[in-house]
């Protein structure tokens, strides 16, 4: 006996048809609304980014460009460690600190990424400077001029937070000296009351090479927060000159 569809079912049928598309059209949508895309993707409260870009405020972006930084990158203890990997005996995987996210670890809260998987950092080997312990924004200290370049010293998951004190037109001169080779260094400079770990800095030095040199004019007058770390955690010793000229 051959089935019989009546018209009423037909349109039912249609209809049903017409709403599966434009939910799936909403999905694909939704998906590519994605801010972290094409270069990342979404996870939790942040980007998780391919190697070879960083997360600036939600957003991945190849590094070099100057935005508001990752939490992760900013926060007490964080990494910001992106890397290539690949796990024990050939097998993708970083370990039960970490989870593998394309072609790098994302790794837990005081881990970082050591031959392919999320592991406690090594203990650093050179002593702490003079300005320990400066590694949160509630330990920054106010920045005393010198006559020349203070030697520092950074080690894995530490970052150094100085306060320069400026008024309105007032310009400061960063100069962090490196090699690039030991390990890759960034400056980045926030102004007066910013909250590092959502706002936007006012300057930034990130590039790929050996030093860094930041410039900025003051707009707003106050403690200005200044953090000089290793982007890709590794031990290195550097010098830190901060300069303050008059209008």
């Amino acid at each position: 006996m051959q089935a019989v569809v009546s018209p009423r079912s037909l349109r039912r049928y249609l209809v049903s048809c017409l709403v599966l598309l434009l939910a799936c059209g909403d999905d694909s949508r939704a998906a590519s609304a994605d801010p972290c895309a094409p270069n990342g993707e979404r996870h939790g409260d942040h980007c998780d980014c391919d190697t070879g870009y960083r997360d600036e405020g939600t957003r991945c972006v190849a590094r070099g460009d100057a935005g508001p930084r990752d939490a992760a990158v900013l926060g007490d203890g964080g990494t910001g460690v992106d890397s290539a990997v690949l796990g024990d005996a050939g097998v993708r995987g970083c370990g039960p600190h970490g989870e593998l996210h394309g072609d790098h670890c994302h790794c837990d809260e005081g881990y970082v990424e050591r031959e392919g998987v999320c592991a406690e950092p090594p203990v650093c080997v050179g002593p702490d400077d003079a300005r320990e312990e400066d590694d949160t924004i509630g330990r920054a200290r106010v920045w005393t001029p010198s006559s020349g370049p203070v030697p520092l010293h950074s080690c894995v998951l530490d970052e150094d937070w100085s306060r320069v004190t400026l008024a309105v037109d007032e310009t400061v001169t960063v100069d962090v000296r490196f090699l690039h080779a030991d390990s890759d260094i960034d400056v980045i400079l926030w102004a007066p009351g910013a909250d590092p770990t959502h706002d936007e800095p006012v300057a930034a030095r990130e590039s790929a090479d050996d030093d860094e040199m930041l410039t900025f004019t003051a707009t707003t007058a106050g403690d200005h927060a200044l953090l000089v770390y290793g982007y890709d955690a590794r031990e290195a010793s550097y010098t830190l000159q901060v300069a303050v000229i008059a209008p």
